[in-house]
């Protein structure tokens, strides 16, 4: 029963990878191979052997075929089993169904066993053994499972330096057969195999023949003769490859095998031929122009023209010479590749790391800020105290509890006194007048109010007097015997029932405080002092904190100590993060704080600004100076490195 043909490609694929590793399976598949031929089948009986492939299991010596896996013009190819070593390997049987006597054949397949034996380079197919079939010679040689340039070419899309990188290795292996005196004449893409893990070998010798090495000038005609390949006088080698001396019956040499190599990295390159003919025949020396969008370099071309010159003499000197002119350029364009990469990587680094050290001092800033505004809040309480102080030890003054118990003298109202409730208050507001209170000589506000409300002493309007206030907030919680402190903008200084400050500012917040003043428990009057807050709070805010300050009243009006555009901050919410923000030429961070008054409640809303440049600046600047410094060396250095393999390889040039 025949089960051939009922595995996929795939799974066959599979079957083979497992018994190439297996030795078990190797061995077992071996043996069931050599028993299931038939024992009265004579396979060399057949009446045309070298047509028809062998079926598996035939031993070929100690080789036991397995499958036919190639056929070229000479000779068939099989996979086989070799049981003495445990290693698959391919076997080459010449073809009995060519021209010639059987001699000649035999003849030809041994001149390539001699001369493949003669190399052993890595990149050349290794020959193992040779032995005779029936009368016909065949080559035991290195299995490789893969495929020829060709198909390579052909699975997928290749870039110039994948195909390169393949050449370059082909390349290796004809210069090694170059090298140990022989000629290959029939390199193409089809006699170069490219293994699955990337391996690559020349192959099919059967057409090299030997160069005339030293002491070959001693030996006779049919000496050199005996060496030669069979046909050696005649062309050889594929016409669309082969060297165009040869075609005019020059005998080949190493400088063909460049054309041969040119021609077919050209055509693997560009898709087509450097002629147009249908062989080299046809080819005068003349290179067309390499097709429209062709991503090959301009260097990559000179070097294939050069190599396919139609005199040998103009070709490059050797496959060395050639393979180094096409590592030089592949190596120089990769330390191009490395250098712009490696710029660009320092520039992508330098700009994160910056980014990163920006990040990092920014949350440096964020968090000093905050500690910023825990001292701001105590210094601002500090700040109220020491104002309040300085009122208080003002309101414990005799003559100010005198000049209030006039002013609120009951039976003056009822008109049992000596004098009128008028001349009370006037009394009352000569008496403040005249008193020395050096503590509050300094306030922009002071103003003395009886427990009615009446006014008794109004610093910014000393003619006015014995009026009684209503509907401000302030006062009135200070006649209920609460102290309160308030934040006025310059609109609400405005719109108060008297004129408060003697000197106004439209730019600026008046901080008030109303203290009430008692006698025991009962409240005589209220005193309401304060000042501007940018000639004397903020700039101590300041000092002590370390920060430009900037004050919101609660209807949005704010006031600076500096000179600069506050609509920026305007439009910023209260947020518990600092922000980001540009003012005028700098960048600051400003940080919200909310400003409570010494009985505890809400007057604004404070605004701590950090010049952000100035404290990051210094570090980046640092940062920036040694990312050049280290930048340059990375750059430098790479390319003193270049520069010096460059003189290297022109001192080996120049050796060679």
């Amino acid at each position: 029963m025949s089960l051939h043909g009922l595995l996929s490609p795939s799974s066959r694929a599979r079957l083979e990878r497992h018994i190439d590793q297996c030795d078990r399976c190797r061995s077992l598949v071996a043996t069931v191979v050599k028993v299931s031929v038939d024992p009265g089948e004579d396979p060399s009986a057949e009446e045309e052997a070298g047509a028809v492939s062998l079926p598996r299991g035939t031993n070929l010596g100690r080789y036991v075929l397995l499958d036919c896996i190639g056929r070229g013009g000479m000779a068939v190819v099989y996979g086989a089993y070799d049981p003495e070593l445990d290693r698959k390997v391919a076997v080459k049987l010449l073809r009995t169904d060519l021209p010639g006597t059987p001699t000649e054949l035999r003849a030809s397949l041994l001149h390539e066993a001699q001369a493949m034996a003669r190399l052993a380079h890595p990149n050349v197919i290794a020959v193992y053994d040779v032995g005779t079939f029936n009368d016909q010679v065949f080559l035991a040689m290195e299995f490789i499972r893969g495929r020829d340039l060709r198909a390579w070419l052909g699975e997928a899309p290749r870039t110039w330096t994948e195909i390169l990188a393949v050449f370059l290795n082909a390349g290796e292996g004809l210069r090694a057969a170059h090298q140990s005196g022989l000629v290959h004449r029939d390199f193409k893409p089809d006699n170069v195999l490219i293994g699955n893990e990337g391996e690559v070998r020349v192959m099919d010798f059967g057409l090299a023949h030997r160069l005339r090495a030293p002491g070959d000038e001693e030996r006779t005609p049919e000496e050199r003769s005996k060496a030669a390949p069979l046909g050696g006088g005649a062309l050889a080698g594929t016409p669309l490859y082969i060297a165009p001396e040869q075609w005019r019956g020059e005998p080949a040499d190493a400088q063909s095998d460049q054309f041969s190599f040119c021609v077919s990295l050209y055509e693997a390159l560009h898709g087509v031929r450097p002629y147009e003919g249908k062989t080299s025949a046809s080819y005068a020396g003349v290179v067309p122009s390499p097709p429209k969008g062709s991503a090959v370099p301009g260097w990559l071309r000179r070097v294939l023209l050069k190599g396919l010159s139609l005199k040998p003499q103009d070709r490059h000197s050797s496959m060395r010479e050639l393979l180094t002119a096409l590592s030089r350029g592949l190596m120089a364009r990769k330390y191009r590749t490395w250098a712009a990469a490696a710029g660009l990587t320092l520039v992508v680094l330098s700009f994160a790391v910056e980014q990163a050290v920006q990040s990092s001092a920014l949350r440096a800033v964020e968090a000093d800020l905050g500690r910023s505004a825990d001292l701001f809040r105590v210094k601002a309480i500090e700040g109220q105290r020491a104002f309040d102080l300085r009122a208080e030890a003002s309101l414990k003054k005799d003559f100010l509890i005198e000049a209030l118990g006039k002013a609120d003298d009951l039976d003056a109202r009822l008109g049992l006194a000596s004098e009128s409730e008028e001349e009370g208050y006037a009394s009352a507001h000569d008496l403040i007048r005249s008193a020395d209170l050096p503590m509050l000589k300094d306030e922009d506000v002071m103003l003395f109010v009886d427990a009615g409300g009446h006014v008794i002493y109004n610093r910014a309007d000393e003619g006015r007097f014995g009026e009684k206030l209503s509907g401000l907030d302030i006062l009135d919680r200070a006649l209920e015997g609460r102290p309160s402190e308030a934040l006025w903008s310059p609109a609400q200084v405005a719109g108060a029932p008297l004129v408060l400050a003697a000197v106004e500012s439209d730019h600026d917040l008046l901080l008030l405080f109303a203290r009430p003043i008692t006698r025991g428990r009962k409240t005589l009057g209220v005193l309401v002092f304060g000042r501007w807050v940018s000639e004397f709070f903020i700039p101590n805010l300041e000092e002590n904190v370390g920060d430009r300050v900037v004050l919101r009243a609660p209807d949005r009006t704010q006031a600076a100590a500096i000179d600069i555009d506050l609509k920026p901050i305007e439009r910023l919410e209260p947020t518990p993060s600092p922000a980001l923000l540009n003012l005028g030429r700098e960048r600051m961070m400003v940080q919200s704080v909310e400003l409570v008054g010494l009985s505890g409640g809400p007057l604004g809303r404070a605004f701590l600004l950090r010049n952000f440049d100035a404290q990051v600046q210094p570090i980046l600047w640092r940062f920036r100076r040694d990312a050049i410094k280290y930048g340059l060396l990375g750059i430098v250095l790479p390319i003193a490195l270049y520069l010096a393999w460059r003189a290297r390889l022109r001192r080996q040039a120049a050796a060679a």
